[in-house]
């Protein structure tokens, strides 16, 4: 899929990144809600200053999504088909962060991943400490992405997300799974000024 924006669709778009990005700041808010085809209802759910921040930037782009509490695998009963996502953050040997998105139910060869990107030799889990640092949450979502800190992050997807209809990643909330279409994801990703490479895995 090849999501073509026109160049005022961009600059009409980035004002309201830049305005949620101001607000992301530590701590929590009173505002409780969830989202629903677009829409805020008010739910005990969502305090998290960072993720109602995020979820209002998404919902002022008029990217349909849907956000809802986050369950394991074996705990899931999920009323409409929908995607979960493996999310890697990977560092080769040369310090260079990968962010690498494939489906959650396929296996990833690290060995071939690295000729597939060009990596410099052997692949790495991120630590801790840079999770923290470069991400700014203790688990792995392309909505980090917002932050300037993963500036230097290469991204990269699977071809096969491409045709799936919904793809769940944690908004900023390890409590909680939002639910968007690629093409959404493409989106986000345009009017952050990120590029990825698609690869198959």
């Amino acid at each position: 899929m090849n999501l073509e924006l026109s160049p005022l669709t961009v600059k009409m778009a980035t004002p309201v990144l830049k305005a949620y990005a101001r607000a992301l700041l530590p701590g929590v808010t009173p505002l409780s809600c969830l989202v629903r085809d677009g829409r805020f209802t008010l739910a005990s759910g969502v305090r998290n200053l960072h993720s109602v921040a995020l979820l209002r930037m998404l919902h002022d782009l008029d990217i349909s999504l849907e956000t809802v509490r986050y369950h394991e695998k074996d705990e899931r009963v999920d009323e409409l088909p929908t995607t979960y996502c493996k999310n890697l953050f990977l560092k080769d040997r040369k310090g260079v962060f990968y962010l690498v998105i494939y489906k959650e139910d396929c296996t990833l060869d690290l060995k071939v991943l690295k000729k597939q990107v060009k990596a410099y030799r052997n692949f790495s889990f991120a630590n801790n400490r840079d999770l923290k640092t470069i991400m700014k949450v203790n688990f792995v979502t392309p909505f980090s992405l917002l932050y300037q800190s993963t500036k230097d992050v290469k991204i990269v997807l699977a071809k096969s997300l491409l045709q799936e209809g919904s793809l769940n990643f944690h908004p900023l909330d390890g409590r909680f799974t939002t639910r968007l279409s690629f093409g959404s994801l493409e989106l986000f990703m345009k009017v952050i000024g990120r590029e990825f490479i698609l690869i198959d895995l």
